[in-house]
């Protein structure tokens, strides 16, 4: 049997116009339709950027909502994700990407500085920017829009096959993964923030400047 380990595409299909993540700050909302467009396109980037299923893609984000959209990416293209704290030591870091051979980091503009760093004495050959992007990284932008209007699916992976690899704690396969989001507690960001998508509920957090809505300037509405 075969299952994604984003189902955030069931959700989607019944619920595509609901609110996935709301700002209270700034208004913005980003739909579950949104969300996962949004990871599909970026999913077939990576694809076209060489990902594999099963390649494991390291994830270090500042905010919950650019965490859970990089690790949909990866997991759409079929990759394994590997969460990095974003407040872990470099060098913790460095033995983490290196142990775990990690050829690509995907970030956020609050940890692109120690992404980048960190990169540069581990294996990571390239890291992917959300926001805005340093010298030597990849802006997320470009990755999402070499991926738009490809005839593309989510990779589907089997159940036991790994879809995360947390920073501490065992590996977790598509299936347990799906089960643990939706049943346990959790302090992790991440999976808090899956477990309240997969309900079919609002995630509350800021959203990222990268991620708002686009705005019509004056004079164009």
């Amino acid at each position: 049997m075969d299952a994604s380990p984003w189902p955030l595409l069931d959700i989607a299909a019944e619920r595509g116009d609901a609110v996935a993540f709301y700002d209270p700050s700034t208004g913005s909302q980003i739909s579950y339709g949104e969300l996962v467009a949004l990871t599909r396109d970026a999913g077939a980037g990576l694809c076209r950027r060489g990902v594999l299923p099963g390649d494991v893609i390291g994830v270090c984000a500042d905010d919950v909502v650019s965490c859970v959209v990089l690790s949909g990416a990866v997991w759409t293209a079929g990759g394994v994700v590997a969460p990095i704290p974003s407040q872990a030591e470099r060098d913790s870091v460095v033995r983490w990407l290196v142990g775990k051979d990690i050829r690509l980091l995907l970030t956020d503009e609050g940890c692109v500085t120690t992404a980048a760093t960190a990169a540069e004495i581990s294996r990571v050959r390239e890291v992917v920017v959300l926001g805005a992007a340093i010298p030597g990284t990849t802006p997320f932008a470009l990755v999402e829009a070499s991926g738009k209007g490809l005839a593309f699916g989510i990779r589907n992976t089997l159940e036991e096959r790994t879809a995360l690899l947390p920073f501490l704690g065992k590996p977790m396969s598509c299936s347990e993964l799906a089960k643990y989001v939706l049943t346990m507690p959790s302090d992790e960001p991440l999976v808090r923030a899956l477990g309240t998508l997969l309900h079919g509920r609002t995630v509350t957090s800021p959203i990222p400047v990268a991620l708002r809505p686009v705005m019509p300037a004056e004079g164009e509405l």
